[in-house]
């Protein structure tokens, strides 16, 4: 869609936390932000990375993300294929608590969440394999075969 620009009286008014501005900079402020974000909107820089999120209410989320990657596990990079980097599709689960992802007792809410979480990380790797191919490593960058999955 096209855009009009701020709304009308944009920078011709301190708002809180420029008071020491005069109008003459808030306007060269406003102008030069305008610019940019016209750049932007008009030559968009290449997407280099993208993913979406499915809320699993009080489970947390899973994640999936995709990217082109040029550092990559060393079992991946080792193979000929994988050379000039590849495009890596990651599924995970993220808590609804991020702190207890790493707790040495993360607490029974979390476990229970994490449990029910598994089967839907599982099920969204076999089937992102299933229509991309490749290779899947686990968390720690070992690969996995599918059918262990």
């Amino acid at each position: 869609t096209s855009w009009a620009g701020p709304p009308p009286g944009t920078g011709h008014r301190a708002a809180p936390g420029a008071d020491a501005l005069d109008d003459a900079q808030r306007r060269a402020l406003h102008a030069t932000a305008d610019e940019r974000d016209i750049a932007t909107l008009t030559e968009p820089p290449p997407m280099t990375a993208y993913g979406c999120l499915a809320d699993l209410e009080l489970d947390g989320m899973l994640a999936l993300e995709v990217s082109g990657e040029t550092q990559l596990p060393p079992v991946i990079a080792a193979v000929p294929w994988a050379a000039q980097g590849a495009v890596a599709y990651r599924v995970r689960w993220e808590p609804p608590e991020l702190e207890e992802l790493h707790a040495e007792r993360p607490s029974i809410p979390h476990r229970v969440a994490r449990s029910r979480a598994l089967p839907l990380v599982v099920a969204a790797t076999r089937a992102l394999h299933g229509a991309v191919g490749g290779e899947i490593t686990d968390e720690m960058e070992f690969v996995v075969d599918p059918g262990d999955l």
